[in-house]
């Protein structure tokens, strides 16, 4: 029997089943790869759907309004990746005729945080559009109601990023990602991409020269799930109610992997898959970490722990903690802006270096 229940957490949807990313850690992981499936249609039997009434009347599209102010202007303008539904968005150099020095990315390749309007992940494009103009930039958008979309359709719509970004093998790349979400989408697209390889060939990580991780990864932790959750509700006896279920709902799927000898907090089984070399590059790709001591939405020590689990794996990597700034708006704040600039920067001169 293949269970699969998702459960978002954080500002993240979890995948929760039997069986398992890999077979490694005991772990969680979006689709199963396992002998004779690489090449034959996906299929999930025995899903377990939540009723559309979860989503409805306790809205679960809060979009942290206070993170990011759109900009009033934008140079770079996004189309949707054909096939990829909602997930997927491209925008290529506006001058396509001007030269960039060659140690610029060639790629921006951004994972957006849980139900993050394109304006304030606009916000982003536009800064990097300022220091790489002449990148391509590529986001991928995380929702909450693949809680309730099938399976099959929803990584038959990761296929199509997971094709363009082999164009990108052996390329310039710079990762940058938002919150658990961002880091929960992309250890999906890394899956995706697997099911285009032949079954004898090599699992390859996500191309990435540099990688940023801004305002994760998390932790399982029940309460700080229930925070990201209730962020957008102002209805307070609506938002304990819906606080409470979100509790009820992290605790028992925790204990249904307990039983079932899956281990029992899916979170830190994403936070190894971070950390594996067949999931994210090690070797001298830098990895830094921006986060905030004021987050309430994933814990500052949470971030420092994966930091130095990365830096016992001989990782190169930075961190970069902002005080009293709010989740994924580390912008936010005299002088923040051109700190954060200044890491984007710094990050990419040491995979160019």
């Amino acid at each position: 029997m293949a269970l699969r229940l998702l459960v978002r957490g954080g500002s993240s949807a979890s995948v929760i089943r039997s069986g398992g990313f890999r077979q490694l850690y005991g772990r969680p992981g979006p689709l199963h790869l396992g002998a004779g499936l690489r090449h034959s249609p996906i299929s999930f039997p025995n899903i377990v759907h939540l009723p559309p009434t979860f989503e409805s009347g306790l809205s679960l599209r809060h979009t942290f309004a206070t993170m990011a102010t759109p900009p009033k202007t934008l140079e770079r303008q996004f189309t949707p990746i054909l096939g990829t539904g909602k997930y997927g968005l491209v925008s290529y150099p506006t001058n396509k005729n001007e030269t960039f020095p060659d140690e610029t990315p060639e790629l921006v390749l951004i994972f957006g945080w849980m139900e993050a309007r394109l304006p304030h992940i606009q916000k982003y494009t536009e800064l990097y559009n300022k220091v790489y103009p002449g990148a391509t930039q590529m986001v991928v958008r995380s929702y909450g109601d693949f809680l309730y979309t099938n399976s099959e359709q929803f990584f038959k719509e990761m296929a199509p990023l997971a094709k363009m970004l082999q164009e990108y093998q052996g390329k310039r790349v710079l990762v940058h990602v938002f919150s658990n979400g961002g880091c929960l989408m992309l250890t999906y697209l890394v899956e995706a991409s697997r099911s285009l390889t032949a079954p004898e060939a090599p699992m390859e990580p996500l191309q990435a020269s540099a990688i940023i991780f801004d305002s994760c990864p998390g932790t399982g932790d029940v309460r700080s799930g229930a925070r990201a959750f209730t962020a957008g509700m102002k209805n307070p006896i609506a938002k304990y109610a819906f606080a409470t279920l979100v509790i009820f709902v992290i605790t028992t799927v925790r204990w249904f992997r307990i039983i079932t000898g899956k281990g029992g907090d899916h979170f830190n089984a994403m936070r190894k898959q971070l950390l594996d070399p067949v999931i994210l590059p090690h070797g001298v790709v830098p990895r830094t970490y921006i986060y905030s001591d004021s987050d309430a939405i994933i814990p500052y020590k949470a971030v420092e722990s994966h930091a130095e689990g990365s830096k016992h794996l001989g990782l190169k990597i930075e961190v970069e903690k902002f005080p009293d700034t709010p989740h994924v708006n580390h912008i936010k704040g005299e002088g923040n802006l051109a700190r954060y600039l200044d890491i984007i920067q710094k990050t990419w001169k040491q995979a160019s270096s």
